[in-house]
């Protein structure tokens, strides 16, 4: 349920950008009358409809449920939980926020750029660890270098070499030097193109995920358009997909869309989906598709209009390679290190076919639910090994019990995650393989 002051937050942004309460009630779906007593809190709206208030004003629902103060507090917090050294009054963070809100502000500007600084000098440090086309490039240069100072130290050293084994040699040096140059030029290129922000794409997978993100996941004109070369204009005419392997992954990624969308067409999906709460098996055994297939479907299926969860989502192969991405808010997919091994997206890969269901706690103490399942990626014949791909459909627990996927009373298997061990503070965790980039202050 919303927070019982709502309702003063709603008729406050209302009046800021200038609509007459009617018109927020037509497009909220409501009547006026009753988006009077919610502005006037003498109705607590449920979490559908503040959703659809939320939609109607542009904005995130977390202001109207939760208020600006709530972030400034969580901020406040943060500040304080990472420099307990100081000891700063945690209880006092609410008089701190009322009292002097500009300081407070101020505080908690400082806090986020911190984390944001963190966070992109982890990124660029992993990148410069685990990005395989920079490790294969400076490893190409080495092998170049080597040959050319083998053979210049033959010829350096020998006099007796006859002139047709120094003209093997010498154009052996030309080769190799021109193929360091060529080598030096590509990373030197690679290199400007990373060190102009994050947001510029330095690698084929990074154009290829800020594509899908452009589009927020979502590609309405091929559900539209069932014909086989839709898939094709839509990637020539994306200028995000300038490398063809960023393209080739693009047009993967897009007929598997196309193929869900036929299998699972939008508007009766979203009718069993939520008659059913959203649940991978009624839906699997509606379509007679894969529950993999529902994972994905679910994941494109929050947009403007739409009344719906939102849902994060992870395919991995069987080495644990991310495949797809479809990130959560407060439940981060990171793009550089490996995830979390704690995930039961892993777990899936040692009972193939069976789906499992878990509550993950995060650091922070945010909830979660995951649905995980893994599937051969193409039905092995007898003799053959089966490849399998496993996916993790996450939501925020409360969204999910808001939206009646799971009974609150259930009782189902709790497990302690994090994003990955390096970006990860849980420093007595058993699993970790690395150390984290921000251990847990004293």
């Amino acid at each position: 349920m919303a927070n019982p002051l709502a309702g003063t937050r709603i008729r406050e942004q209302r009046r800021a950008v200038g609509l007459r309460q009617s018109a927020l009630a037509d497009g909220a779906g409501i009547s006026a009358s009753y988006l009077n007593l919610i502005e006037h809190n003498k109705r607590n709206p449920p979490e559908r409809v503040l959703a659809r208030i939320a939609d109607a004003l542009d904005m995130p629902i977390s202001a109207l449920r939760d208020g600006a103060e709530s972030s400034l507090l969580s901020d406040l917090r943060t500040a304080a939980s990472n420099n307990a050294a100081q000891q700063a009054e945690t209880d006092r963070a609410q008089e701190l926020a009322s009292r002097f809100p500009g300081w407070a502000q101020l505080i908690a500007t400082q806090v986020r750029q911190m984390r944001d600084q963190a966070a992109t000098v982890a990124a660029l440090t992993d990148r410069m660890n685990y990005d395989p086309r920079l490790q294969a490039t400076l490893h190409e240069m080495l092998t170049n270098i080597t040959a050319i100072r083998s053979t210049a130290g033959i010829l350096a050293t020998e006099s007796d070499i006859p002139p047709n084994q120094q003209r093997q040699f010498q154009d052996t040096i030309h080769s190799e030097s021109i193929r360091l140059s060529d080598a030096a030029g590509s990373l030197v290129a690679y290199l400007d193109r990373a060190e102009e922000g994050p947001k510029d794409a330095a690698t084929p997978q990074e154009a290829f995920e800020q594509f899908l993100e452009k589009h927020d996941h979502v590609f309405e004109p091929l559900e539209e358009n069932a014909a086989t070369d839709a898939v094709s204009t839509f990637v020539s005419s994306e200028p995000l997909l300038a490398d063809e392997e960023a393209r080739l992954r693009a047009r993967y990624w897009l007929n598997l869309y196309r193929s869900d969308a036929g299998a699972m067409p939008f508007a009766e999906f979203i009718e069993i989906a939520r008659k059913s709460g959203f649940s991978p098996e009624v839906l699997s055994k509606s379509f007679d598709v894969s529950i993999l297939a529902v994972f994905r479907r679910l994941a494109t299926l929050a947009r403007k209009g739409v009344e719906a969860p939102r849902f994060g989502l992870v395919v991995i192969n069987a080495a644990g390679q991310p495949l797809y991405r479809r990130r959560l808010p407060g439940f981060s997919l990171p793009r550089f290190t490996s995830i979390c091994a704690l995930w039961p997206v892993f777990q899936a890969l040692s009972v193939p076919g069976h789906p499992l269901e878990n509550l993950l706690i995060m650091p922070d103490g945010s909830e979660f639910l995951a649905r995980s399942i893994a599937v051969p990626l193409i039905e092995a014949g007898f003799g053959e090994t089966p490849h399998y791909a496993s996916g993790m459909l996450v939501t925020e627990l409360n969204e999910a019990l808001a939206w009646g996927m799971i009974d609150r009373n259930a009782v189902r298997p709790r497990q302690a995650v994090g994003t990955s061990c390096r970006l990860c503070q849980r420093e007595d965790c058993a699993a970790r393989a690395e150390p984290s980039l921000f251990p847990e202050t004293a």
